[in-house]
């Protein structure tokens, strides 16, 4: 048989420790950037707490987080 060094476990464990968790920083500032735009609290979730998916809106949250992760990656 064969054996392959590394895995899944390993890849996750390798991800956090080289990104130094960058990910998660876009996260949660994703997730506090619909808290204050769209009034959605993703710590205490309500049903009455929805956002219809629209393109523009999706657009408007990808486009933040990823100008947020440009300047965080300029400094």
């Amino acid at each position: 048989g064969s054996y392959m060094s590394g895995g899944v476990g390993f890849t996750q464990y390798a991800t956090a420790a080289y990104t130094d968790n960058i990910p998660d920083e876009f996260t949660y500032y994703g997730m506090d950037y619909i808290k204050d735009k769209y009034k959605v609290d993703w710590k205490n979730p309500s049903p009455k707490d929805k956002v219809k998916p629209t393109y523009d809106i999706v657009n408007d949250m990808a486009t933040e987080v990823t100008l947020n992760a440009m300047e965080q990656y300029e400094q």
